[in-house]
């Protein structure tokens, strides 16, 4: 299942981004298309009473931009161990894959608004029982944003999913997310 999810997601990026490419709006007679990277480090927990964990997560984003409102995209994510509060067991840490889609929410001259969407699975895993599909969808909110700078940062509030392939581990898959990163052009 698994090796299956992976392939449908890479054949539509395959198919998506010639479309992408392609995509054009006219804004003032010039063409709007960019591409944009982001870089965030982020805490999520579940704050569940049974079983409570946190987990750490570093990731790398493309998006491109089809117009001033609508992006799509790829992450990757490097997600550190488990780190379960209530007992002494971690697990080993996963790299995350997947399609991402974002909407600008608000673009005013010093502040922006995204709401991102994500869906992937582990494409590498330290054991079989640490694959698992994610969801997520987050909030990013840049308060110093310079439509004309390189580098924009923003915070993220969000709500993730993780579903593990062959274990159940957790009681609550559901967590609460929060996280600081840089928009680059």
């Amino acid at each position: 299942m698994n090796k299956n999810f992976l392939k449908s997601i890479l054949l539509s990026g395959l198919i998506l981004f010639p479309a992408m490419l392609a995509a054009q709006e006219k804004d003032g007679g010039v063409a709007f298309k960019r591409w944009e990277n982001t870089l965030e480090a982020g805490l999520n927990t579940n704050f569940s009473e049974s079983s409570p964990y946190a987990v750490a997560d570093f990731s790398i984003g493309l998006k491109y931009w089809f117009n001033d409102r609508w992006g799509f995209g790829f992450d990757l994510t490097g997600v550190a161990p488990y780190g379960f509060l209530d007992r002494s067991k971690s697990f080993s840490s996963v790299i995350d894959l997947g399609l991402a889609g974002a909407f600008r929410i608000i673009s005013k001259p010093r502040s922006r608004l995204d709401l991102n969407v994500g869906v992937g699975s582990a494409v590498l895993a330290y054991s079989k029982s640490d694959y698992n599909l994610y969801c997520d969808c987050a909030l990013r909110l840049g308060f110093l944003h310079d439509r004309a700078a390189r580098v924009n940062p923003y915070v993220s509030l969000g709500v993730s999913y993780r579903h593990p392939y062959r274990t159940d581990l957790f009681n609550d898959k559901v967590m609460m997310s929060v996280g600081i990163g840089m928009w680059l052009k």
